[in-house]
């Protein structure tokens, strides 16, 4: 702990000192140790660890800021903070935790460095006291499961109860039977007790902990489970927990980005051997042959949920796929079905640290956003093209003369209303595809993506006539104009095309494996009576269309298709409007219904 600088350390009193936030916790929780100054010095440089009574290197820091940086000294990860900037200090922070498995006195020691001649060498805190007062079961071999055994605890409390006999003969006789009741009651394993389950029991201290679904380490509840440390000898142990284990894997992919792809993943689906497959993002994870690097593999099974223990060099692999553990990876947690060394889709059971991580380091792992923005994708095409896009088509193509003298701000009500349909179409589309882009930038449209699916060169086409669309219509001719049926034909045709093919794209949606809609059964069948529901409403509408122009003696003036952008309309005002606006209110009622129901399945699954 001495500087490779400058003389001998100062042997005068340090005006430094080192405080604990407590001077005695138990194995497996943490001290806040502060570093700082007794009057109004202050200090460039530090060094920080943990010694026990006989001056061995004990525990693992955390860094509560960016002035600290870490150093494994005795090749124990973590065991050490030093300064990572070279500022002057008048205060710095880190958290030290206890290894599970220790009991002792431990202080806390430190070098503070004011100048390149000038510091005092391991500066001691008071003796801080770690015992052992967590009542964990050790007299198994293996990690207990997250669901906790109860303890009977009350027994003292009913041998006790006889003392109050004087007072009652009746009375203890009359409470021991509830307390017996009581006693027994949580015996099918209820998870009240608020002990941590030896599976968690080292998360943040010892080992990094993963789990799905979010949140679930905070409770102990998770259905997968992912923990990994770097052994005080060499190489690592990675353990994976699933909650149902019979036909079903879970494994933890490396990654050197964080979109998923190109990632050698560790597989605990086989009860006899690490398995290790390779994910392209493309195609089913196909296994590797010839895997290397696994000195260990152990699979306990209890009350259907499995836990893998797996020991690895430090650089592990198989085929022509290797990835060294002591460099950064993005992580990937997934489970799912499992059958004959082949890995089925997880379909939403997956869980991404949110920056790649050095697994020799013990860490609090941060989550990423995971397919938050696939979602977010999905919801804003649903509205445009189910909840939008129909409804402005149909007021465009019947309501020219339904709402004939009906204008609002000085342009005719159906106008103002598809106008505002389709602008919110457009501008919600071109947000979805910039959240997408955002996500997987262009890789969904390489050729190998779009043989499995061809939903992001749809959707796309789909997109950019829906662009096309607003352009025409700014650069429309005037009504009478000899170009006008040939942009009214054109308008028709681009705007129907689009609409085919957003219908296309939601569709293919469906199977999408980012969509992870392969278990919503219904999708593809809400968007069947979806398009039956839009047939049958433009047939009503065109029946009555006709009718009322029969009636009435009026032909249609317009020349060209009747979907077409016109704010003067034709003709005289349509007396026969009551059924057109019930089934147009009908229609919209009925497809955000649909748009609801869809979009609760887009985040739901």
């Amino acid at each position: 702990m001495t500087p490779g600088h400058g003389p001998a350390g100062q042997t005068s009193s340090s005006p430094f000192e080192v405080k604990l936030s407590s001077n005695k916790i138990s194995s497996g929780s943490s001290v806040n140790v502060e570093l700082k100054p007794k009057a109004s010095e202050e200090f460039e440089g530090f060094f920080v660890q943990a010694r026990d009574v006989v001056n061995n290197v004990v525990g693992t820091f955390e860094t509560l800021s960016d002035d600290g940086r870490y150093v494994d000294c005795d090749n124990k990860a973590q065991s050490t903070v030093t300064h990572a900037k070279s500022n002057f200090k008048t205060s710095v922070k880190v958290k030290w935790n206890a290894p599970s498995d220790f009991q002792g006195k431990v202080k806390i020691l430190a070098t503070f460095v004011t100048d390149y001649s000038t510091y005092w060498v391991k500066v001691p805190s008071s003796d801080l006291e770690v015992v052992k007062d967590l009542k964990t079961d050790t007299t198994q071999d293996v990690l207990v499961f997250p669901t906790p055994e109860p303890e009977a605890e009350s027994e003292p409390e009913s041998e006790a109860e006889p003392e109050s006999e004087p007072e009652s003969e009746s009375e203890p006789e009359a409470e021991s039977e509830p307390e017996a009741e009581s006693d027994s009651e949580p015996e099918p394993g209820s998870s009240g007790s608020d002990k941590k389950p030896d599976l968690y029991l080292d998360c943040g201290s010892s080992k990094s902990c993963l789990g799905s679904p979010r949140g679930c380490l905070a409770d102990y509840s998770c259905q997968l489970f992912a923990s990994w440390k770097k052994l005080d000898t060499s190489g690592f142990e990675v353990e994976l927990f699933t909650d149902v284990g019979a036909g079903r894997y879970v494994a933890l992919g490396l990654s050197e980005d964080s979109s998923m792809g190109g990632d050698l993943v560790i597989s605990g689906g086989s009860p006899t051997e690490a398995e290790m497959v390779w994910n392209s993002g493309k195609s089913t994870p196909a296994p590797l042959s010839g895997v290397r690097g696994v000195l260990d593999y152990k699979v306990t099974q209890s009350d259907g949920a499995k836990l893998c223990k797996i020991q690895t060099e430090e650089i592990i692999g198989g085929g022509d796929k290797t990835r060294d553990l002591n460099d950064n990876h993005h992580l990937l947690l997934a489970g799912g079905p499992y059958s004959a060394a082949t890995l089925g889709y997880h379909v939403g059971n997956k869980v991404s640290t949110d920056k790649p991580l050095a697994l020799a380091l013990v860490t609090r792992v941060g989550l990423g956003r995971g397919d938050l923005l696939y979602r977010l994708h999905g919801a804003l095409m649903l509205v445009a093209w189910l909840g939008c896009a129909g409804s402005g088509m149909i007021l465009a193509r019947y309501f020219k003369k339904t709402w004939k003298g009906k204008q609002f701000m000085g342009k005719d009500l159906w106008f103002v209303l598809h106008r505002s349909l389709m602008t919110l179409t457009v501008l919600l589309s071109i947000a979805a595809v910039i959240l997408v882009m955002v996500e997987a930038k262009l890789d969904p449209l390489a050729l190998p993506s779009l043989r499995l699916n061809a939903h992001p060169v749809v959707g796309l086409l789909c997109v950019l006539l829906a662009i096309l669309q607003p352009i025409m219509a700014a650069l429309r001719p005037h009504p009478g104009a000899d170009r006008r049926p040939l942009f009214n034909w054109a308008h028709w045709g681009v705007g129907n095309s689009s609409y085919l093919l957003g219908l296309v794209a939601m569709f293919l949606a469906g199977s999408l494996a980012k969509a992870n809609l392969s278990t919503v059964s219904w999708w593809t069948w809400i968007l069947v009576a979806f398009v039956i529901l839009h047939f049958i409403v433009h047939i009503i509408l065109s029946i009555d269309m006709a009718r009322s122009e029969r009636s009435a003696g009026v032909g249609d003036t317009d020349t060209g298709p009747k979907m077409t952008i016109e704010e003067e309309g034709g003709g005289d005002k349509d007396r026969s409007s009551s059924l057109r606006v019930l089934t147009v209110v009908f229609y919209m009622l009925v497809a955000w219904a649909m748009v609801i129901a869809m979009i609760t399945a887009v985040f739901q699954v």
